[in-house]
């Protein structure tokens, strides 16, 4: 991701997957600004099937 200065990736917990690493969440604005556009680039969900009964 652009956005990113550096790309760090750490498990949240011992034996979890590593996931994106934000060390500097006190800057609100690249916080917000990367959110935006996480949310932005992620794709629609698809559309869940109706159950039978």
């Amino acid at each position: 991701m652009a956005m990113l200065k550096t790309i760090d990736q750490q498990p949240p917990y011992e034996g979890a997957k590593p996931y994106f690493y934000i060390a500097d969440v006190d800057d609100r604005d690249n916080l917000s600004a990367l959110v935006r556009e996480t949310c932005r680039v992620l794709p629609e969900p698809k559309p869940k099937k109706k159950k039978k009964i």
